[in-house]
C-alpha cells in the first residue's frame, strides 16, 4: 500500500514539475532550448540596427580591402610576387593600427555597435594581424572575456586561439591553422 501511495504521489507531481519547468519533461529539450535561445538572440540582434553604423562601414571597407589584396596575391594559386606580398602587408599594418588604436582607447567594437558583419570583419582583421602577435593576443584576451566572444562566431574565435598559440610557439587547441 505504501509503495502504491509513493508511486501515486510521484505520478501526480510530474505534471506539476513539467508545468513549472517544461524542460524536465523531455530529455533533449534543454539542449534544444539552449540552441534555439542562442539562435533567437542572434536573430533579434540582427534585426536591431547597429548603434555605430560609421564604424561598421569602416570595418566592412577594411575587410573588403583585405579580401581584395589577398585575392590578388593568392587567388590564382601561384606564388605571389613580392609586390603583392608588400601590398598585403601594408593593408595588414593599416588594419592593425586601427584595431590597436581602438584597443588602447578601450573602444573595441561590439556586436551591438557594428552588427554581426562588423564583428566578422573584426575577426578577419585580427586573424591577419600576424605581424603584431601581441595585438592578436590582446584581442583574443578581450573578446574571450565577454559573453559570446563579443559577437565573434565561436568557430572563428577558435581559429584566432590557434593562431595566437601558434605565434607563441605553443600547440594549437583546435588544430585550425596550417603552415605552408
Amino acid at each position: 500500500m505504501k509503495r502504491w501511495l509513493l508511486v501515486g504521489i510521484v505520478l501526480m507531481s510530474t505534471p506539476v514539475l513539467a508545468e513549472t519547468d517544461p524542460l524536465l519533461g523531455c530529455p533533449g529539450a534543454r539542449k534544444w532550448s539552449e540552441r534555439n535561445e542562442a539562435a533567437a538572440k542572434a536573430a533579434a540582434l540582427a534585426a536591431v540596427p547597429p548603434t555605430d553604423p560609421e564604424r561598421r562601414r569602416l570595418l566592412r571597407d577594411m575587410a573588403e580591402r583585405d579580401r581584395e589584396v589577398r585575392e590578388r596575391a593568392f587567388g590564382d594559386g601561384r606564388k605571389p610576387t613580392q609586390g603583392l606580398l608588400d601590398q598585403a602587408a601594408a593593408v595588414d599594418r593599416h588594419n592593425s593600427a586601427v584595431l590597436r588604436s581602438w584597443l588602447d582607447a578601450g573602444q573595441l567594437p561590439t556586436d551591438a555597435a557594428v552588427g554581426a558583419d562588423g564583428m566578422s570583419a573584426v575577426w578577419l582583421l585580427a586573424q591577419h594581424a600576424d605581424a603584431d602577435p601581441v595585438l592578436q593576443a590582446k584581442l583574443l584576451e578581450h573578446y574571450g572575456a565577454v559573453p559570446d566572444f563579443g559577437g565573434i562566431e565561436g568557430r572563428r574565435y577558435a581559429m584566432l586561439v590557434d593562431r595566437v598559440l601558434r605565434a607563441q610557439g605553443k600547440p594549437q587547441r583546435y588544430g585550425s591553422q596550417f603552415t605552408h
